[in-house]
């Protein structure tokens, strides 16, 4: 009985450790303020249009003129941050 208790438990934790692990990793942390953490690339993107677009033409990034690539430096930006 102590075995198949421990085999559960065991089981329980390692489960729960991946899906911590899983939610984490795709946390986007907005690059231009500590507030905002979003879960879509979509929701990041409106996000920094709406905020910071004085802080994205800063940077040297053009959000309307190469839409692919900006979601793709955003992206690599809030992954690094989280």
């Amino acid at each position: 009985m102590a075995d198949l208790l421990q085999a559960r438990y065991t089981k329980h934790l390692r489960t729960q450790a991946k899906t911590a692990a899983a939610a984490t990793a795709d946390n986007l942390a907005c690059p231009f303020c500590d507030v905002r953490i979003f879960q879509q690339d979509d929701q990041l993107f409106d996000h920094v249009n709406l905020e910071h677009p004085s802080k994205v033409l800063e940077a040297g990034l053009n959000p309307q003129g190469g839409t692919a690539l900006f979601r793709k430096i955003l992206r690599e930006e809030a992954l690094h941050r989280v």
